[in-house]
């Protein structure tokens, strides 16, 4: 993995019925580097976030904060169509 200056990846569907997942950074610290794993031996599917919490492209923007705060949340996939469009995060929507 490089650095990309990404806080989040997006781990594509297994299948066209399968729901995306998500690795976030601090998943990384807590369930690799805080285990004293290496990341050379662990793999995705070990520490990802799955099912993903994600939006419809066409919510409300009022109400994906709602959810993002809710759920405590920073960012989530963006899903239009079963089909992955983007990410939507608390800054995006507040800048």
């Amino acid at each position: 993995m490089q650095y990309k200056k990404t806080k989040m990846l997006i781990v594509d569907k297994a299948h066209e019925n399968d729901e995306y997942g998500v690795v976030l950074i601090a998943d990384i610290a807590a369930k690799v580097i805080a285990k004293n794993k290496s990341l050379d031996r662990v793999n995705v599917y070990e520490i990802m976030n799955k099912p993903a919490i994600s939006v419809h492209s066409t919510m409300y923007i009022r109400y994906c904060a709602r959810l993002l705060t809710r759920m405590n949340i920073s960012r989530c996939p963006v899903i239009d169509e079963g089909k992955l469009v983007g990410v939507v995060s608390l800054t995006s929507i507040v800048f």
